[in-house]
């Protein structure tokens, strides 16, 4: 993270410990994105046994929730990557 960068992170994260707060947005994201993971499991079984009866609706909810899935893979790794130079910052201090 340049200097410039780490001056407006700190500017809009004003945190006594940020890594601890990225620790638990990583945590917060990896199981939400667990949980949509999930979801679209079960309701991938439930389109491949129901075929011929599905309607849009549901095929629109699977769609969603492996976008909301991929939202927050990319958001917790976002996070640590954000975490990795956080901590690399803690050791050059």
């Amino acid at each position: 993270m340049s200097g410039k960068k780490y001056k407006s992170y700190n500017r809009i994260h004003k945190y006594s410990n940020p890594s601890d707060i990225e620790k638990g947005k990583i945590k917060k994201e990896t199981e939400s994105y667990k949980k949509y993971n999930n979801k679209i499991k079960k309701l991938g079984k439930r389109i491949v046994k129901n075929y011929e009866d599905l309607d849009d609706s549901i095929l629109e909810m699977y769609e969603e929730y492996i976008n909301e899935a991929e939202q927050e893979k990319r958001n917790a790794k976002g996070h640590k990557k954000r975490l990795k130079e956080l901590e690399k910052r803690k050791d050059l201090n």
